[in-house]
């Protein structure tokens, strides 16, 4: 064999090699097909109600807030009628404050916003650096049940208002 000739085989090489190696990120699960949002809480999108970025931010053990945002996928409002513990965690006490808890049709509710009701979350499983297993119901959805990460106030959420004056369930 001469050069020329091994040098167009190296080339033909080359050209049949590429696709295969670039294939290597390009199919149905490559990352950059998949949602990931960068931050603290647990995310659910399956259902009617999206529920995004759901987590408890306490400041001391057996206490915190539930905050997450919620989108409506559907031409209906949907508002959230009730949060409690399930499974191992069914003692948790959620309390839902008095405000509006409906989420727009094809909108949007945070929980989180200066204006938008307290939800207080109490009980031995409401520890910084644990989950919290909680379901979420709606008026006109199907439930959401997430494992939801306990986290400490920090310097993110320092300036989130916390539930004051909760006493935990069974302690009198």
């Amino acid at each position: 064999m001469n050069a020329t000739t091994s040098r167009r085989l190296a080339a033909v090489a080359v050209l049949l090699a590429v696709p295969a190696l670039s294939a290597c990120g390009v199919n149905f699960s490559a990352q950059t097909d998949q949602q990931y949002t960068p931050a603290d809480g647990v995310n659910s999108r399956e259902g009617v109600v999206d529920v995004l970025n759901a987590l408890v931010v306490s400041d001391a053990d057996g206490t915190g807030r539930f905050i997450a945002g919620f989108t409506s996928n559907t031409d209906v409002d949907q508002t959230i009628t009730g949060i409690a513990g399930v499974g191992d965690d069914q003692g948790t006490g959620v309390e839902l404050g008095d405000g509006d808890f409906t989420v727009p049709a094809r909108g949007f509710l945070q929980l989180a916003d200066d204006e938008s009701t307290m939800v207080a979350v109490t009980g031995e499983p409401v520890v910084a650096g644990y989950y919290v297993r909680l379901v979420i119901n709606f008026s006109d959805a199907s439930p959401v049940e997430l494992d939801v990460p306990v986290v400490d106030v920090g310097t993110d959420f320092e300036e989130l208002p916390l539930p004051e004056d909760v006493t935990l369930e069974g302690s009198g």
